[in-house]
C-alpha cells in the first residue's frame, strides 16, 4: 500500500546515504545509537548531575507504587498536623466517607501521573487552576457536541427536539417532568444556535433507557400520552432512524456521562484543596526518594530537563548536543508521553 511504498522510499533513502557517507550501517549497526526515551534522560542527567539536581547515583526504583503509597500516607499524616493543611484533608476525608486507604490510594495514582498536571501546580499556575480545569471541560464538552451535531443530520436533530418538547409539555401538565426533560422545550424555541449540552442529555434521555439501549416503549412514563398516537408514530419513526445511525448509541450514551463544564463554588473549593494536598505529596516523594536512594522515571525526566536548560536559556549541556546530534527519529511516536515530547523540543530548540 501507500504507507509501505512510503516507509520502503525512505528505507532506500537511508542504505543511499549509508553507502555516500561510508558508513556501512547494515554491517556496523552500532553506529546508530538506539535506546529508549528514559535511558536517554538518565544519560543526560549522568552527564550535568549538579545541573539536573542530581547526586549522580539515579539508582530506579524496581516497585515505584511503594514509594507512591508512602508518600501518600506520609501526606494524610503530616496534612492533619498543619493548621493551613488540616481543612483540605478533612474536606477530602469528609468526600471519601473517612477511608483512609482510600485516600491514600487515590493519591498514590495522582504521584504516578503527576507529569501530566504538575506543571499546572507549580507557582501562578495554581492560582488560575480552576479556570483552566473549566477551559479543559468546556473544550472536550464543544468537540463531543459538535461530532454529535455532525452526526446526526439536521432533520433527524431538529425531529427529535421537537418530539422532546411536546414529551415534556405532556409531563409537564402531570407535574412529573424532571428539570433536564423540560429544557428541549427551550430548545425548539431557540431556533438559533446550536443546542445546549443539557438538551442534548435531555435528547439521549429520551432516546435511551437507563440500561443504555435504544428506547422501545413510547409510554406515558416517557411524556407520550397514549391518545396522541401521531407523536407516538413520530417518536417511533425518530428511534428508527436515529438507531440506523452509525455511533449514535455510543455517542448518546457518552453525552449523558459529559460533566458540566461550569464549576461550582464547592466544587472550586475541592479543586483548591486537592491541589495543596497533591503540592505537599510531590514534597513528601522527593523526601522519599532521597531517603530511599532511589527515583522512578518521572523524577529522572525531570531532572533531564532541567539539566538542559530552557529554550530562552539553554545550559551548556544543550549547547553542546545541539552540535552533536543532527538525528532523532522516535519510533511508535503516538504513544509519547507530553513529558517526552517536551524533552525533545528542548533537544531540537536549536536546530535550524
Amino acid at each position: 500500500d501507500a504507507r509501505a511504498q512510503h516507509l520502503e522510499g525512505l528505507a532506500q533513502a537511508v542504505r543511499a546515504r549509508s553507502q555516500a557517507r561510508g558508513w556501512r550501517l547494515e554491517e556496523n549497526p552500532g553506529r546508530l545509537r538506539i535506546q529508549t526515551l528514559d535511558a536517554l534522560n538518565r544519560a543526560l542527567v549522568l552527564q550535568m548531575p549538579l545541573a539536573a539536581g542530581s547526586s549522580g547515583s539515579l539508582g530506579v526504583l524496581a516497585q515505584s507504587g511503594t514509594a507512591y503509597r508512602a508518600a501518600a500516607r506520609r501526606t494524610l499524616l503530616d496534612a492533619q498536623t498543619e493548621a493551613a493543611l488540616r481543612p483540605d484533608v478533612q474536606l477530602l476525608f469528609d468526600r471519601m466517607e473517612n477511608d483512609f486507604a482510600r485516600c491514600e490510594a487515590l493519591i498514590a495514582g495522582m504521584l504516578e501521573k503527576r507529569t501530566h498536571w504538575l506543571p499546572y501546580l507549580v507557582g501562578d499556575a495554581a492560582v488560575h487552576l480552576a479556570a483552566r480545569v473549566r477551559a479543559s471541560l468546556e473544550a472536550v464538552v464543544a468537540a463531543r457536541l459538535a461530532w454529535a451535531q455532525q452526526l446526526l443530520a439536521p432533520d433527524l436533530l431538529c425531529e427529535g427536539l421537537s418530539i422532546g418538547a411536546a414529551t415534556a409539555r405532556h409531563l409537564e401538565s402531570r407535574q412529573a417532568a424532571p428539570g433536564l426533560w423540560c429544557e428541549l422545550s427551550a430548545a425548539v424555541t431557540e431556533a438559533s444556535g446550536a443546542p445546549t449540552l443539557r438538551q442534548w442529555q435531555a435528547l439521549a434521555t429520551l432516546a435511551l433507557t437507563k440500561e443504555g439501549g435504544w428506547r422501545r416503549r413510547l409510554d406515558v412514563r416517557a411524556g407520550f400520552r397514549p391518545e396522541d398516537t401521531t407523536l407516538k408514530r413520530r417518536g417511533g419513526d425518530w428511534l428508527v432512524r436515529l438507531a440506523a445511525r452509525r455511533g449514535a448509541l455510543e455517542l448518546l450514551n457518552e453525552i449523558l456521562l459529559l460533566p458540566d463544564p461550569q464549576l461550582s463554588a464547592d466544587e472550586t473549593r475541592v479543586l483548591g484543596a486537592l491541589a495543596r494536598l497533591l503540592g505537599l505529596a510531590v514534597a513528601e516523594l522527593d523526601g522519599v526518594f532521597s531517603e530511599w536512594g532511589r527515583v522512578d522515571y518521572p523524577a529522572i525526566a525531570a531532572a533531564a530537563r532541567t539539566a538542559l536548560g530552557s529554550i530562552d536559556d539553554p545550559t551548556d549541556l544543550a549547547l553542546r548536543l545541539d552540535s552533536r546530534i543532527r538525528h532523532i527519529l522516535v519510533d511508535e511516536f503516538q504513544d509519547t508521553s507530553l513529558e517526552q515530547t517536551r524533552l525533545l523540543t528542548l533537544l531540537t530548540a536549536g536546530w535550524e
